[in-house]
């Protein structure tokens, strides 16, 4: 019996590392932020290594504000992702008006992915797919005549990038299981220069999370896991194993 538990445990463990590194993403709330200029053209705000938000008659207080009426046609658009986008999500309200987000490969061509109706003046939860699309760029814009706040946006990342490049899946030692006396954790990849971020908590590494440069100490009862910037998707490399990712079952 006891030989069974330490197996379940071990694979179930495999099963969350798996999981976790199948679908990166990172959640952005604005009020972490400095503010800008009120509807400033072209005003860059970089969010992290990754993301950077250029912003034409917006405002960053508090909110992202997008202003949209006869005497303003505000939007906000991202530099190159190093992922393709699966999905966003945003906490947004303030007016009741549509939003359309545009996709780009290049951050010249843009095309309507969809549009979200923000049906309440109270802030909400909303989100779109970007469905077989392959974009790396997202253009916001409000569609009305109406002034949209943007409280925090996730973004979904799909496992692959412009490059067309997949990351190796990160490798454990020693390998996931229960341990009687303390360890320490090392992380590798055979993917050349891959940055590899872990959590000790149990929650969803993102690119905020702690970069993993060294074995990693281990005394107590603890999950580690830990994603790559680019990885192949979870299903190539588990097809049986279901993981929620922001409500949908995958």
């Amino acid at each position: 019996m006891k030989k069974k538990s330490i197996l379940c445990s071990i694979l179930l463990l495999c099963m969350m590392l798996l999981g976790t590194m199948g679908f990166a993403q990172t959640t952005y709330t604005f009020n972490e932020y400095p503010d800008g200029d009120q509807y400033a053209q072209e005003e860059v705000h970089v969010l992290d290594n990754d993301v950077t938000v250029i912003t034409t008659e917006c405002y960053f207080k508090q909110q992202l504000r997008v202003y949209s009426s006869n005497a303003h046609d505000g939007f906000f658009y991202t530099n190159g992702l190093p992922l393709y986008i699966d999905s966003l999500a945003f906490n947004m309200g303030y007016n009741v008006d549509d939003v359309n987000i545009y996709g780009s490969a290049d951050g010249d061509t843009w095309t309507l992915v969809g549009s979200i109706s923000v049906t309440s003046s109270s802030y909400a939860n909303y989100g779109l797919s970007f469905g077989s699309h392959n974009y790396n760029y997202f253009k916001f814009d409000v569609a009305g005549d109406q002034q949209i706040r943007v409280v925090s946006m996730t973004i979904f990342y799909k496992s692959s990038g412009p490059s067309g490049n997949t990351a190796a899946t990160p490798t454990f030692s020693p390998v996931p299981g229960l341990y009687t006396d303390p360890i320490s954790v090392s992380i590798a990849s055979s993917t050349a220069d891959a940055s590899i971020y872990y959590t000790t908590d149990g929650t969803m590494p993102t690119t905020s999370s702690t970069l993993y440069s060294e074995p990693i100490p281990m005394s107590q009862t603890t999950t580690v896991k830990a994603m790559e910037e680019t990885i192949r998707l979870l299903r190539e490399q588990a097809p049986d194993v279901k993981v929620m990712v922001g409500g949908a079952v995958l």
